[in-house]
């Protein structure tokens, strides 16, 4: 009820703006959603009421944590953290409530907990889905009576501190299957906020972008980045939040090497190729030499030089393991209704995005197999071996694929026109790029 009475005020009062003197603690964006939880936040930064924050792994919440602290009656002491998720039970038990000389055999000396030298400050308790079953009552308690009582102590200590937690579980859930306590849920519940995963606030992408690339400008290491470089980022769904998109702009500076200017190619090749497959673009048309380099490399070819023996067909192994030959006819049998058992449609584009793998590409038939591979190779602008690691794959099963295909083409046993109606026509040009010249030579 309590909880529930502080929420409905806290409500009414964030219809007010931002204040000019409230500090962000570097929380960037200006998205509808962002601007929201600051208002409650900065309301919520007046009052000594528990606060939790929820939100996905990466979305910053130790962020809007800290900013809570630094702008409360507290701000002068420095905020104390513990990740409950960092440490075993029994090392918990000692950092977070302390203890006396002689508690325990390795206790040569006391020692105080985290809730005590959080005195007249705030405590921040992140991961507290983590915390331990078994500590979960001492910590209720020392919120209800304000005191905690160390490991071998005689007597209780009165301690006053704000409690700020977060999570990135469901806690009802936990609630439900026993690893989490009620009552300590509704404790530390009574004012929270969620903040949202990054792909649902796409306004926030660029300004947090543009931050993380200014700082970069500071240390005089990036001038600019093109339109398309922000457009590319805006476009990803950014599983891993505001940390991932912190490390796809420090890994696109590495990529650079003195480049003042950074482009999609300096991005991590899942992005890239993610806004490759959704925008439907070819960034870079290859020239006739480079693409002979391309074929080189892809393409090893099948036969032993020394003993002019061809290797057998990809169709006869699995993953090394040579099956029968009846698996031989694969190249003409026809697509079968219902041998893929995924709702994803089987395209290069979902194959690039990673929604498709090598066991579901084996139940199509081996001319569209050989077609829309043809067409992702085309697209993918990364190693092999990463092409392998996304399909789950072996890497020398792709080699051996390719060089069957490459085999194929010179005997006549693949052509263009077989291939094209498997693939949307604006992936015919590759079909015809990495067979044709086969066929010429």
């Amino acid at each position: 009820l309590s909880a529930t009475v502080s929420n409905a005020i806290e409500s009414i009062q964030k219809s007010h703006l931002l204040s000019s003197n409230f500090k962000r603690n570097s929380i960037i964006g200006s998205s509808k959603a962002i601007m929201s939880i600051l208002e409650t936040l900065e309301q919520a930064s007046k009052e000594d009421f528990p606060l939790l924050i929820t939100g996905e792994t990466g979305t910053g919440k130790e962020l809007f944590a800290a900013a809570a602290h630094e702008n409360s009656q507290r701000s002068k002491n420095a905020m104390i953290s513990l990740d409950c998720g960092s440490l075993p039970e029994t090392t918990i038990n000692g950092e977070l409530f302390g203890y006396k000389k002689g508690a325990h055999s390795l206790a040569n000396e006391p020692k105080d907990g985290l809730i005590k030298i959080a005195h007249e400050s705030t405590l921040f308790l992140d991961e507290i889905g983590n915390l331990p079953i078994s500590l979960q009552p001492v910590l209720l308690r020392v919120l209800d009576r304000k005191e905690v009582w160390p490991l071998g102590a005689l007597k209780p200590e009165k301690v006053d501190f704000r409690l700020i937690c977060a999570t990135n579980e469901d806690l009802s859930r936990k609630i439900s299957n026993g690893t989490f306590r009620e009552d300590l849920y509704h404790r530390i519940n009574v004012v929270s906020i969620h903040i949202p995963p990054l792909r649902d606030r796409k306004d926030d992408v660029i300004d947090i972008a543009e931050f993380f690339l200014n700082k970069a400008k500071k240390q005089g290491k990036i001038v600019g980045f093109t339109q398309e470089f922000l457009n590319a980022l805006k476009g990803y769904h950014w599983p891993g939040n505001v940390r991932e998109l912190q490390n796809a702009i420090n890994m696109a500076r590495i990529s650079a090497r003195g480049v003042e200017n950074l482009t999609l190619h300096h991005l991590p090749a899942i992005i890239f190729n993610h806004w490759i497959a959704t925008e439907g673009h070819v960034v870079h048309k290859p020239t006739d030499d480079e693409q002979a380099e391309i074929w080189k490399e892809v393409l090893i070819s099948p036969k032993n030089e020394s003993s002019h023996q061809r290797l057998p067909y990809e169709m006869d192994y699995e993953d090394g393991n040579p099956l029968s030959l009846g698996h031989l006819n694969d190249d003409i049998k026809p697509d079968l209704p219902g041998a893929d058992n995924s709702s994803v449609e089987i395209t290069p584009e979902n194959i690039i995005e990673g929604k498709i793998k090598w066991k579901q590409l084996k139940t199509i038939s081996y001319h569209k197999r050989v077609s829309i591979m043809v067409a992702v190779k085309s697209l993918w602008m990364d190693q092999q071996q990463n092409l392998a690691k996304l399909l789950e794959v072996k890497p020398n099963t792709l080699d051996r694929f390719f060089s069957t295909a490459k085999t194929k083409a010179e005997d006549g046993d693949l052509n263009v026109d077989q291939l094209k109606p498997h693939l949307d026509s604006k992936h015919h040009l590759c079909l015809e790029k990495f067979f044709v010249p086969l066929r010429k030579s």
